[in-house]
């Protein structure tokens, strides 16, 4: 008897000492060619095993190589697109042409919200929708649904990726993202009539194109709480655009420790307010359009907060961070700016049409407004608050 429960305690042990040595292997989801939610959530991928609206992967990696949906095809017009939501506790991978839609395509409704909520890191290289795409809404008041991708780690919008939250006749949705470790955004983050860019007057017009008079922008944040630099990072390739007809645009907001912006950031109004950037900073802040002459290059900086008709109230643009906004001495003199007094000096190219709108510098303890046309400093206040 004493042997028998002496040989099954060694048993027992070596197989706690084998499962310490062999960790279990993670159970990798990946999602191949097109698929409804309601096939997946509570299915035999889905971890949780319950159909309730929630994609769970508790222990490994979620990959998508096909396409996910949840769009309004289901029923006739005026039904809307169902939300999904995706818990991932590993890496999240929207492989290149591979997409997640919770679109309304047809007649009336609303597109339906996207939630992404990973431990690891997040790459995306396809396309994310919650857009409206028909032009059945006279009054306006349909919209997009919110997309928000949380990740623990690094976010990589590659390029030729889509994050979009358009509506082309009503209200475009909220977009949100975040990381926890450096946030890249190579494609185009949208929330605006269409995902459509117009190539020929991005930096002058129009950025997207399509529209009903009645559209409005989005609000758009985007940002990193790594104190690693620089955290987020927009390349020559990317555009993150709000862009509203009559009813206006929404804030586009970008922040984190060292932002460096190389390519195109912008809150389009035709006619109407709201349109505002802001760019903020714990360290340095970048606005490099060193390239935007020449037809290529990887510094194609550009920050627009405009609108395409002289009607449109005084957009805005704020850019905050701890130690000096990068920018250049007047005519064209190599000599720096002194630290206690940027008035002779100029920013770089920022692109917010004559409208009277500024740019606004908390700098050296004093908040400075900068002419959008002339790219001079004003001082209005001696005390940053």
């Amino acid at each position: 008897m004493s042997f028998r429960f002496s040989r099954t305690r060694i048993v027992l042990f070596l197989l706690v000492l084998s499962a310490l040595a062999f960790p279990a292997l993670a159970d990798n989801v990946t999602i191949s060619g097109t698929v409804d939610f309601a096939a997946l959530d509570g299915s035999a991928l889905d971890h949780d095993h319950t159909a309730n609206g929630v994609f769970t992967v508790d222990d490994g990696d979620l990959t998508v190589l096909g396409t996910i949906e949840n769009n309004d095809d289901f029923g006739g017009g005026g039904i809307s697109a169902l939300p999904m939501r995706f818990n991932v506790s590993g890496n999240l991978v929207v492989a290149a042409g591979a997409a997640i839609r919770a679109e309304n395509q047809r007649g009336g409704g609303n597109g339906g919200d996207l939630t992404f909520t990973v431990g690891g890191n997040a790459t995306v290289g396809g396309t994310i929708s919650t857009s409206r795409l028909t032009g059945a809404n006279p009054s306006g008041t349909d919209h997009a649904g919110a997309i928000s991708l949380t990740a623990g780690g690094t976010v990589n919008l590659q390029s030729g990726s889509v994050v979009s939250a358009g509506a082309v006749d009503g209200v475009a949705g909220v977009i949100t993202i975040s990381g926890g470790n450096a946030v890249t955004v190579g494609g185009l983050v949208a929330a605006g009539p269409s995902s459509s860019v117009s190539a020929s007057t991005k930096y002058t017009g129009l950025i997207l194109t399509g529209g009903a008079a009645q559209m409005t922008g989005g609000t758009i944040t985007i940002r990193s709480t790594s104190h690693n630099e620089p955290a987020v990072i927009v390349t020559a390739d990317a555009i993150v655009v709000s862009q509203g007809e009559t009813a206006g645009a929404g804030t586009v907001t970008i922040e984190g420790c060292n932002v460096q912006v190389r390519g195109l950031v912008a809150s389009l109004a035709r006619t109407g307010a709201g349109a505002r950037v802001a760019l903020r900073s714990g360290t340095d802040l970048l606005v490099d359009g060193t390239d935007l002459a020449g037809s290529g290059g990887t510094r194609r900086g550009m920050v627009r907060v405009d609108a395409t008709q002289q009607s449109a109230p005084s957009p805005m643009l704020s850019a905050l961070s701890k130690t000096s906004v990068p920018r250049r001495p007047k005519n064209g003199t190599s000599k720096k700016p002194p630290a206690s007094d940027p008035a002779p000096y100029q920013v770089p190219p920022i692109a917010m049409a004559a409208l009277g709108g500024w740019l606004y510098v908390i700098e050296n303890q004093r908040l400075w407004r900068v002419s959008p046309t002339t790219g001079d400093y004003v001082q209005i206040d001696s005390c940053a608050r």
